[in-house]
């Protein structure tokens, strides 16, 4: 409440299992697409680049595919992290041979985008 007893507005915003479930879908398939190591760089990259945002993109393009740690997603073990997501920005858990990654979406034109892929610790 303000000085005048009326309710402030709140930013807290809750997601609707649908977009849930499609960050949850979009967070698994960059995962696999980015776990290719036996792919050669060129394509390798071709098929992750379209999951990022611009910046992403420029930062992640001088990733080495040899360097990549992860050569497997774990089925089914997406887990939408609902305490540190919003409509428009959220992170999924995805479990893989490698560890859990969380992987940082954010919503662009009514789509999921990669901002970031956090390897676990």
């Amino acid at each position: 409440m303000d000085d005048h007893g009326d309710e402030l507005p709140t930013t807290e915003e809750t997601v609707a299992p649908e977009v849930a479930s499609a960050a949850e879908d979009r967070a698994t398939a960059f995962l696999r697409a980015f776990s290719r190591i036996d792919l050669a760089q060129d394509a390798w990259w071709t098929g992750v680049e379209g999951y990022f945002t611009p910046q992403a993109r420029a930062i992640y393009e001088s990733t080495d595919v040899a360097n990549v740690p992860v050569s497997s997603v774990v089925e089914d073990s997406a887990r939408f992290l609902e305490d540190t997501s919003t409509p428009y920005r959220t992170e999924v858990a995805v479990d893989t041979d490698a560890g859990a990654y969380t992987v940082v979406l954010v919503r662009a034109d009514g789509d999921w985008l990669v901002e970031r892929a956090i390897p676990p610790s």
